[in-house]
């Protein structure tokens, strides 16, 4: 009876121990929209920049390539990010629709680590022309969530 009750308890428990993906459960679209556009975490100031485009140039396949985007994350002062720092989730929200990349490639500038890259390729094939939101999700050194947003980001169009 014991190990049945702890199956069933780590079964309802969820995931535990799965790394930085991992949250008791995922924002709403309302909350994701509502995430502040700066925060602080280490005593630093962060804010996120995003370009979003879609591929029309005539070797792309008919009806474009699908979304990407180019995110940095950095402090407003320029100095250094908190030590520790951590992208661990990026969702981007149009309307009521939500996109969770399954893949980032995130790429620090050489030298101090004063600014995060992030590039996303094989999105939805939303737009040209719409505006999203595209939140992040840091983790500190502590391993405390935090959110971010870059509000209103357009989509554009490559030709």
């Amino acid at each position: 009876m014991m190990k049945s009750t702890l199956v069933l308890f780590l079964l309802l428990s969820g995931p535990l121990g799965l790394g930085d993906s991992f949250s008791p459960r995922d924002p709403t679209v309302k909350e994701l929209i509502a995430t502040p556009e700066r925060i602080t975490v280490g005593g630093k100031d962060l804010s996120v920049e995003a370009y979003l485009w879609r591929d029309f140039m005539p070797i792309s396949p008919p009806g474009g390539r699908p979304l990407m985007a180019s995110i940095r994350l950095k402090t407003v002062d320029g100095t250094l990010l908190p030590k520790g720092l951590k992208v661990a989730r990026i969702w981007l929200v149009k309307g009521e629709e939500v996109w969770i990349p399954a893949k980032k490639e995130v790429i620090r500038e050489d030298g101090p680590p004063s600014l995060l890259n992030i590039t996303l390729r094989d999105g939805p094939k939303w737009g040209p022309g719409l505006h999203v939101e595209v939140v992040l999700e840091l983790r500190d050194d502590q391993n405390r969530s935090h959110l971010i947003r870059a509000s209103r980001q357009p989509i554009h169009r490559t030709d």
